[in-house]
């Protein structure tokens, strides 16, 4: 169980010495399965997490989900573009692309990535960012690409104070009007959502 970036470090160079094949576990979603003859790395531990709000950002160890930085967050008017479910964890989901319920309007979470902090797969460290090492960036981000693995990330939150929403059910007859009753009323909100979802 590694509890820091250090500890990914000496993992990596401890099975890059026995030529073991690597894999990383961190909060479970998409687990790929048994690491026989290999080295699992589990960063489940790795916690850190800050919210910068002078700067409108956080930013997030390879353990963290997002349950954490949307109560870190929203006290200051803040939110994160995590998925549907807060229990996902941060760098699976925003290196996947991450598109989430407020994506309509503020687009991709990996659209939104500042920085990572990746150990490479011979054992570097390294701060990546899109003007440092642009063409690393641009894979990491959306790409899911098997490089090395991300101890940290530095993405921007969005300014969204205060967010409605719920599920929506009709009978199967009465879409239509339900959908323009919808909309007209999203229209007539204070601040209307750019994509209102019927």
């Amino acid at each position: 169980m590694a509890a820091s970036t250090a500890d990914v470090v000496a993992a990596i160079c401890h099975a890059k010495v026995r030529d073991l094949p690597v894999g990383v576990h961190s909060t479970g979603h998409g687990y790929a399965g048994s690491s026989t003859g290999g080295m699992l790395i589990n960063t489940s531990n790795m916690q850190s997490l800050s919210v910068d709000t002078s700067t409108g950002s956080a930013r997030a160890g390879a353990g963290v989900r997002w349950e954490s930085v949307i109560a870190q967050a929203a006290p200051h008017g803040l939110a994160p573009l995590n998925g549907s479910s807060p229990d996902l964890g941060v760098i699976g989901y925003t290196l996947g692309g991450g598109m989430g319920p407020m994506g309509r309007t503020f687009g991709f979470a990996a659209d939104h990535v500042n920085a990572i902090e990746i150990v490479t797969n011979d054992g570097s460290l390294q701060h990546v960012t899109a003007d440092s090492e642009p063409e690393l960036f641009w894979a990491l981000c959306g790409g899911k690409c098997a490089v090395g693995i991300v101890t940290n990330i530095d993405f921007n939150l969005m300014p969204v104070p205060e967010v409605y929403g719920g599920p929506s059910s009709f009978p199967r007859r009465m879409p239509p009007p339900c959908f323009t009753r919808m909309a007209t009323g999203c229209v007539r909100c204070p601040n209307p959502p750019r994509h209102p979802l019927p």
